[in-house]
């Protein structure tokens, strides 16, 4: 199903597989341990905790955090 999700990426995960692909990403190298971020993406690339940005919502993010969700939550 398409649709719009995020998914929080720390750099205990280490190796990001994602969902039919044979692509994967090692966060150690691209991220320092003290860091974090979001995926965004319009379908679930793997089979993680991955939240559904619903129609209308908006999410704002600084620094690693989602700080702001507003509109159909």
């Amino acid at each position: 199903m398409d649709c719009i999700a995020c998914c929080v990426k720390r750099h205990t995960y280490k190796v990001f597989k994602l969902r039919g692909q044979h692509l994967t990403v090692n966060l150690v190298e691209v991220i320092d341990p003290d860091e974090r971020g979001y995926i965004v993406a319009t379908k679930l690339l793997s089979n993680e905790d991955w939240k559904r940005i619903q129609p209308g919502q908006l999410m704002i993010f600084s620094q690693g955090n989602s700080i702001v969700i507003s509109g159909n939550e």
